[in-house]
């Protein structure tokens, strides 16, 4: 009670100036509020924008892979097209290599059975010459013994 004697009531003037310093106070509470709501506002748009960005390179990236996919497996088509087209060329080499040895080697026995077959014929007329050449000795042998019989 006698601390409370003591304390005088603030004039109107003190109030007033109480007042227009919580004003002040609150103001500058308030303009530090909405600064610091300001810059997280600015890093927020910031992420978002480096999200977005971020984002976006991902999608060309992708697009640029399935790209280069889609490229590569044209190329491999045109090759297993190009390797089908040389193997059926190959196939075809092949086959008329093959026909033309076949050929060669018909020709080749067709000879050797015409060479056989002279030498065969030589043979035989060689033996028909001898056997004839052995019968007109032995007839003149033959002769010749009569004759000198007869004699």
């Amino acid at each position: 009670p006698a601390i409370a004697a003591t304390l005088v009531p603030p004039s109107a003037e003190q109030l007033e100036i109480m007042r227009t310093q919580k004003l002040k106070q609150h103001a500058v509470m308030l303009q530090q509020q909405q600064e610091i709501f300001e810059k997280q506002k600015e890093g927020e748009e910031r992420r978002q924008k480096m999200e977005l960005k971020r984002k976006m390179e991902e999608k060309k990236r992708r697009a640029e892979l399935a790209r280069r996919q889609a490229e590569e497996e044209k190329v491999k088509e045109v090759e297993r097209k190009k390797q089908m087209v040389l193997d059926v060329a190959r196939k075809k080499a092949e086959a008329i290599e093959q026909r033309r040895r076949e050929e060669e080697e018909k020709k080749i026995a067709a000879e050797e059975a015409r060479r056989r077959a002279e030498a065969e014929a030589k043979e035989k007329k060689r033996l028909i010459a001898e056997a004839a050449a052995k019968r007109k000795a032995q007839e003149e042998e033959a002769r010749r013994k009569a004759q000198e019989e007869a004699l």
